[in-house]
């Protein structure tokens, strides 16, 4: 499973993944807020904080989380848990 996640003028160092229990947590901030001169392609001003949260199927792998931070877009990667079926004897 992957979910990206807008995160535009947050820094690697300004970002942090955590995750207790099946509840996976994202905290962001901007360091500099957007000049108000700057073109902005919204009618809404961007936040300079974010918190979002999520609760984990609990088929998603918790120690397999990859999360990559590239051009204000954190993608985080989930696998599943591969349970292995019992063998058959004939």
């Amino acid at each position: 499973m992957q979910l990206s996640i807008a995160l535009p003028g947050v820094a690697r160092g300004d970002l942090n993944v955590s995750l207790r229990e099946d509840l996976l947590t994202v905290h962001g901030s901007r360091r500099s807020p957007q000049p108000e001169s700057a073109a902005s392609l919204h009618d809404r001003p961007v936040p300079e904080r974010y918190e979002l949260q999520f609760h984990l199927h609990p088929d998603l792998d918790s120690h397999a989380i990859n999360a990559q931070l590239e051009h204000g877009v954190l993608t985080l990667v989930l696998s599943l848990i591969h349970i292995s079926e019992p063998t058959r004897r004939s």
